[in-house]
């Protein structure tokens, strides 16, 4: 502003009568705000403009021009400035800030809430924080959120590196004939925070573009291309995967009617369908394209393609971490197998829990729900029990570095798998599969044990070699059983009466390793190898070399039944 000439003051103290040291820091001065930053003792003190009552400039001192400032709030405080000349400054802009000449500049008529706020105020739905175009106004956002369905305004999803972005928003609120000026307008403001296109796409996600839902005049949007993309609502979903269960459940299924059971539920449809959408939007978005998404209230298949879209482009979305979606990523696991930081069971975890209702993490159709009921301080996360096993969900055959960044899967129909994994996991028959994914699990884990004992065994290979030297060493240092001290030889026969009294001893008793029991002569090793020598042997013996197949294995070693599903007792 033109009236602020001097916004930043160094090496300021603040006096405070309730405080017997001054605090040294840095004033700034801002449209609406005095603010002091004491950055030692961590503090910020912030005066608004329009709080102060009086404004004084005191007598100049030997450290500095001091003004004294007394707001409507009683609040009381004093700044030493080091030089005359900006607290003079400082004073002139505050005296003009505090007592605006008109109306209009007084701060009601520039404030902008915080997010939560506006957020409040435009759908309750949408998460606390909100990402929009910051060329548009509180009014612009106003009047797009009262034009669609649910308060449901386009709001950023997902940025990617080359400034192309993923809006989304549920529809427009009447017919197709409806204007609104406020949304155009958002919709522009979306389109230029982009800079390397000239339009944008919007897709509507709705299976019918004439099915009695309002949607986007093409006539009054500017430099938009309107795109219908058909994926059916989450009803007929729910319709398709109930026949999915059902053919399934077949008593007796033959080839033919499980075949024309999974035609006619259209479930591999609604996926491919999703998947060619998704595909649509990442092909655009690294075209340089941004595009804004919606269906009819913006919440289930809006969710699904921007999801999708972004694990498409986005390696972070391909591991735990990032994680998001089931049966459409499960397809792209087929086709990459190596892009995926996490395995099937991670996909089995997650669909189950989503039911369970054993955490919180699920519970709540918005952010608003889950902070109404407290989820966080009354459940556990799902997430923080996936951490603390995280061995069992990672991909064996995860390599980031041999993986594409941006997936381009091939949709053709034949692509398009029935995941029995998923749907056909509790099937049991007089040959159960044991799946490729657990073999490789399997075989991953078996051979990361054996590197693990091979390098352990390693590290003991200079203890074993010393303890040998030195029973060896002793071996050869002790006298001969049949000499005396004086060079006297005993008689054969009185050689045989001392041992006559022994048993008789096992073939290996003249091993470097055998430990002999403590005899008349001292030949015997120490308790503390004998306790390294048995040692030893269990280490040698403490690594399974052939695993059993989980498939043969009925029983954990605690004598458990073992559980197939989740491979714990």
């Amino acid at each position: 502003m033109e009236i602020i000439k001097t916004p930043k003051v160094e090496n300021v103290r603040m006096l405070d009568r309730y405080s017997k040291t001054p605090s040294q820091g840095t004033l700034y001065l801002t449209a609406t705000h005095l603010i002091f930053v004491d950055p030692d003792a961590k503090k910020e003190t912030w005066v608004l403009h329009m709080h102060i009552a009086n404004l004084e400039k005191l007598p100049l001192t030997t450290t500095g021009s001091p003004l004294l400032i007394r707001t409507k709030t009683f609040l009381s405080v004093t700044f030493v400035i080091p030089k005359e000349r900006d607290c003079h400054d400082v004073f002139i802009s505050l005296q003009q800030l505090s007592q605006p000449s008109n109306v209009q500049d007084l701060y009601c008529f520039s404030y902008t809430p915080p997010a939560e706020e506006i957020q409040r105020a435009l759908c309750d739905t949408y998460p606390k924080h909100l990402y929009v175009p910051a060329t548009a106004s509180t009014t612009t956002l106003i009047g797009s959120s009262r034009f669609r369905s649910k308060g449901r305004l386009p709001v950023l999803s997902y940025l990617y590196k080359n400034k192309a972005s993923i809006s989304r928003c549920s529809q427009p609120l009447s017919g197709f004939s409806a204007r609104c000026l406020e949304d155009e307008k958002m919709l522009n403001h979306v389109l230029k925070t982009n800079p390397n296109a000239a339009f944008m796409y919007v897709i509507n996600a709705m299976a019918n573009r004439a099915a009695g839902k309002g949607y986007e005049n093409e006539s009054f949007y500017e430099n938009i291309k309107f795109h219908f993309l058909g994926v059916e609502n989450i009803h007929v979903m729910r319709n398709s995967l109930s026949k999915i269960v059902e053919t399934c459940e077949q008593k007796n299924p033959t080839m033919n009617s499980f075949l024309s059971g999974l035609e006619s539920s259209g479930w591999l449809r609604h996926i491919k369908s999703i998947l060619d959408t998704s595909q649509f939007i990442a092909e655009a978005l690294v075209e340089g394209i941004s595009v804004v998404v919606h269906c009819s209230d913006g919440w289930d298949r809006t969710a699904q393609v921007c999801s999708l879209s972004s694990l498409l482009l986005d390696p972070f979305y391909r591991t735990v971490s990032g994680y998001q979606l089931l049966d459409a990523t499960w397809q792209l696991m087929q086709q990459f197998p190596l892009s995926f930081q996490f395995n099937e069971i991670f996909l089995f975890t997650i669909h189950d829990h989503i039911h369970s209702c054993q955490f919180g993490t699920f519970i709540g159709n918005c952010a608003k729900d889950r902070l109404d009921l407290r989820l966080s301080e009354k459940t556990y996360s799902l997430w923080g029990y996936m951490a603390n096993h995280l061995n069992e969900y990672l991909n064996p055959l995860y390599t980031p570095e041999e993986s594409p960044e941006v997936l381009v899967p091939n949709l053709l129909p034949q692509n398009i798998r029935f995941w029995r994994g998923m749907y056909c996991r509790f099937e049991s028959g007089v040959h159960p599969r044991e799946p490729q994914a657990d073999l490789l699990r399997a075989t991953s884990d078996h051979s990361f044990s054996l590197d693990e004992h091979v390098k352990y065994l390693s590290k003991r290979i200079s203890s074993v070699t010393s303890l040998i030297s030195r029973t060896v060493e002793k071996k050869r240092s002790k006298p001969k059983k049949e000499q005396l001290c004086n060079n006297v030889y005993l008689d054969n026969k009185l050689q045989y009466e001392k041992t006559t009294g022994r048993e008789l001893e096992p073939a290996d008793h003249d091993h470097p390793l055998k430990v002999e029991a403590k005899s008349n002569d001292s030949e015997t090793c120490s308790v503390q190898d004998m306790t390294k020598i048995d040692d030893l042997m269990k280490e040698m013996d403490s690594v399974a070399i052939d695993w059993k197949s989980l498939r043969h294995a009925t029983e954990c070693s605690c004598s458990s039944a073992l559980d197939h599903l989740s491979k714990k007792c």
